[in-house]
This record gives C-alpha cells, structure tokens and sequence, in this order.
C-alpha cells in the first residue's frame, strides 16, 4: 500500500469515527423520508449562575443546588432526550440559552448532536427552546405578557429546513392553573394572531404545555378556572372543537373534519389517536391530564410538503424508567427539618411526547382503531357516558375517577369513582354543572360499595347533604356504609340559587374503607 493511499485509508477511517460519535448536520441529500418530533417539559432546568431571576431552590449553593447537583440535573435530562431519538425537540422550563447551551453539549459529549438551537427571549425564569438536527433558518419570539405585572413568557416560532421542505414549529409554555383561563385564553390570542399571518398551507405544528386539557371545555367549569363565559383557549381559539353553550356539549375536531372547507383554521389534537385510559403525560391529585399537545392543521393532512404519519402520535415513558409509583418521577427534593433540598434524582413530573411526520402526502392508517370520541354532552346523552366524563374530575389523589367498560346502566360505560381514604372523611370526585331553567332535580343510577354521600350546592352557596341509604338531606354529613350490588336510581333535590347559576357537586368517601362506585344516566329535571 502507497504512502498516499495510507493515509487516505487513515483520514477516511478518522471521518467514519467522527460521524458514529457525532452525527453532522442534515442537508438536502441527506435528510431522511421521516422525522421524529418531541416534545418534553424538563421542569426546571437551570444553570449555575445568579441572575437574579431564578427561583429560590435555584439559587447557586442554595437548598443543595450545588455545581455538581445541577451537572446531574442536566445529564439525566440529557439521558430523556437521548433516549427519545428524534430529530427535533421542543422543550419548556429552560432557564436561559447557557443552560440549553450545557444541556445540547452534553448531548453531544454522549454522540447525540443537535447543531441547531434556538430560545425565546423572556423575563421569567423558565423559557422555551428548541434543539434541531436541522437547519433553523429564523426563530421568532411572540411575548405573552403576565396579567399582573411586566414581565412576560414568550412562544417560540422557528422554520426548520427538511430537505426541500420547511416545518414552523411553535413551542408553547402556557400560564399554569394557579391562574385562571383567561390567562391562557391570551396565550392563545398572541398564537391565533401569528397563524392569521402565515400563508395559507404552511406546514406547522403547535407544540407545548398549554396547561389545559384536550377536553379543558368539560373539565374548567368543575376546577373553577371558568373566568372566561365558558370559553377555553385550546379547544376554542385553536379550534380543537366546537361546542355549544350553556351545557358539556363538544365535537372535537376530527382528522375527517379537518378537510371540511369551514375547517380551515382549526387542529387536530393528536391525544385522539389514543385510547382514553391512556390519555396522559402529567399527573394532578391522582387524575391523569393531559397538559402537553400536539395539534396539527390541515396542511399536515394533504398531498403536498410534509404530513402527519398516522396514528405515531405516543407518550414516552422509557420503558417505565420515568414512573415512580405509577406516576412521572420528577425531579427529587427532600425535607431536612423545614427545609426543603436537592437529592439529585429523578427526571421531570411531566412525560415526553413525541410523533413522526414524513415527506411525502398523508395517508390514512385504516388498520388502526379510531378512538377520536367526537361527541361529549352532558345534557344530550343524559350521563351515560359514551364518549367522555362530562366534567367529573377526582378530587383527591387516592381516588381514581375514569369511563369503566364493565357495567352499566344503559349503553356501553359508566362511571368508576374507586380509592382509599385510611384517615379521614374526604371528596372522591366532583363536577360543576350549568343549571338550564325550571331545572329542581339531578337523578342518576348508582351502584357499588363504600360509604358514600353527596353533597350538592348552588354556586357561592352552603352545602346540602344527602345521606346514605336513603340519601335524605340531612343537616351534618354523616357516612354510613352501602353496599348497593344492582343498580338503583336516586333522585336529589337540586338547592335554589340564581336562575341559571352553576350547581356544583361532589362525592364524598368515608375513612378507613375501601370505595367503589359507579354513576350513569345522570340527568338535570
């Protein structure tokens, strides 16, 4: 072998090296057929420098955030995105471009090389941000401002290049639910406003925590978030459904009938594709939620530039490595005496998601169940819960309320309420419900065994409560065990209030034994 041939063979052995440690950047020859996207809420990122801005257990050397803390917190996030293999991550609660700076060089350091990065600007202490294996060709920042103050969090925009194609992306961190809806209805006016501006047929995807469920439409009335004359960011500025007012009535819009013409404007959201056990990426007193989206519009469903790859839409849990308990295992702090610290363990209270798109049309994955449930109603199914829970929600984190397939009074489900309370008298679920006119009763099946009672008031008003077996008004709660094995109907006394005012109600569990019930065919007379 030649000199020059050696050291062609040696310069070519060094490149192929280089290339399994670092993947380099995709181009136009090089960019694949499909592309995985993700998205995760790495809970607080920070880094290891005082700007004045951080949150208190983030200050350097306070509560154990020490160099070497921080380092761990950053690798095991590192570990999550590594894991995820996808070509484009959007992430919220960064703290600043040197914390995505550290997190993307850890990546690397580890042979997962993200050489395109972008960050909102912000005024909070966490913000969002993007790591591509593409090229970024803009980042935009849209400031939504805090409703009480100057400071601001911003959505990201950015244009990835793919090949011939180009994905805008818009990374969400939406106000929390310490605020109430009308926060979150402002978020969604700054994105409205921007996707108003873009040219019809733009591929792009809204991604992000919008702290609000798919369903927020159902479940904000009951949660007493509802400041807005019931309307939601996420299902109705985006256009996630339709509904119709004064009752739990929602037609979520379907991939079916987002190619309707008057459809235009409106998303899909890909927890659709899912069963609804299953819908869940955050944990809240014991109910699964659904706080993290994808919604895809139309453009992502048609024959040209990038598309939606049917049904890939998944949660990530990393083959259980990031539950605890059957919940996301967040990032640990721990109490010495009152004080509250760092353990170095744990991950994020929010699971990845993550969905594949391609560059080719869409098209339809018929072997796959449809689980899009494109109708709920309270009023109009009279409670039986075909399609959705109907506002009912648990109220405390021992107690799981979900659609049971195994019984019910009519139809296909009903209602499961299921928990343990060893130590005290507690509420198991709760709903808020609108009261139409001449309305004086709610009546529903019920079956099950626990101790059980209800309590039902009008808006702002006393509670009433009805007492087991007979479930009569009584003037103090008192819970006496029921073991009620076939259906039985119970009718309740709704309380006076102003005409048209929300009637809220709960299910209470009594202590130290075991409660399962199941509810249907409810309905206001």
């Amino acid at each position: 072998m030649s000199k020059f041939s050696l050291l062609f063979y040696s310069l070519l052995c060094l490149l192929l090296l280089r290339c399994s440690k670092s993947p380099q950047p995709l181009d136009l020859f090089t960019a694949p057929d499909t592309v995985s996207v993700a998205f995760y809420n790495v809970e607080n990122l920070f880094d290891f420098y005082n700007d004045g801005t951080e949150y208190p257990e983030y200050v350097p050397n306070a509560f154990n955030w020490t160099r070497s803390i921080q380092q761990r917190k950053t690798q095991l996030t590192a570990d999550v995105i590594a894991a995820l293999e996808s070509d484009i991550v959007g992430l919220c609660e960064i703290e600043n471009f040197r914390a995505l700076k550290q997190l993307r060089d850890t990546l690397k350091n580890r042979g997962h090389f993200f050489p395109y990065i972008a960050i909102a600007t912000s005024t909070s202490a966490v913000t969002t941000a993007l790591l591509s294996r593409f090229t970024i060709t803009e980042a935009t920042s849209h400031p939504v401002p805090f409703s009480s103050s100057s400071r601001f969090r911003s959505i990201l925009e950015a244009d990835v290049v793919i090949g011939k194609d180009t994905l805008k992306l818009f990374i969400n961190h939406w106000p929390s639910k310490f605020n109430s809806e009308s926060s979150r209805v402002l978020a969604a006016s700054v994105l409205r406003e921007r996707l108003s501006e873009i040219a019809h047929g733009t591929d792009y995807i809204i991604m992000g925590d919008l702290n609000s469920n798919y369903n927020e439409h159902v479940t904000f009335h009951t949660e007493g978030f509802n400041d807005t004359e019931g309307k939601t960011g996420i299902n109705h500025l985006l256009r996630t459904a339709s509904t119709v007012p004064g009752c739990f009535t929602i037609r979520y819009t379907t991939k079916a009938t987002l190619l309707e013409q008057e459809c235009y404007k409106s998303h899909y959201n890909l927890w659709l594709e899912i069963p609804e056990d299953e819908r869940w990426s955050y944990v809240f007193r014991g109910a699964g939620q659904t706080l993290d989206h994808f919604l895809l519009p139309r453009s992502l469903f048609d024959s040209s530039g990038i598309s939606y790859l049917d049904n890939s839409f998944e949660v990530f849990d990393w083959n259980g490595r990031l539950l605890r308990d059957g919940i996301p295992y967040r990032w640990q702090m721990h109490f010495r005496g009152n004080q509250r610290y760092h353990s170095g363990r744990g991950y994020s209270d929010h699971l990845p998601i993550r969905a594949r798109f391609v560059r080719h049309p869409f098209s339809s994955d018929s072997s796959q169940s449809s689980f899009e449930n494109p109708v709920c109603s309270l009023l109009r199914i009279q409670g039986e819960f075909e399609t959705g829970r109907d506002g009912w929600v648990s109220a405390d984190s021992r107690f799981r309320v979900r659609r049971d397939t195994t019984d019910a009074s009519s139809g296909r489900f009903s209602l499961q309420i299921e928990g343990f309370s060893p130590d005290r008298n507690v509420s198991a679920a709760k709903c808020r419900v609108h009261r139409p006119p001449a309305v004086s009763l709610l009546s529903l099946d019920l079956k099950g065994s626990g101790k059980i009672l209800f309590r039902i008031r009008a808006e702002n008003s006393s509670w009433i409560h009805y007492v087991a077996p007979q479930f009569r008004e009584a003037k103090a709660p008192r819970y006496f065990l029921l073991n009620q094995q076939l259906w039985r109907r119970i009718t309740l006394p709704l309380p006076r209030g102003e005409e048209g005012a929300d009637i809220e109600i709960e299910i209470r569990a009594g202590r130290d034994t075991p409660f399962d019930f199941r509810i249907d065919r409810v309905s206001l007379e």
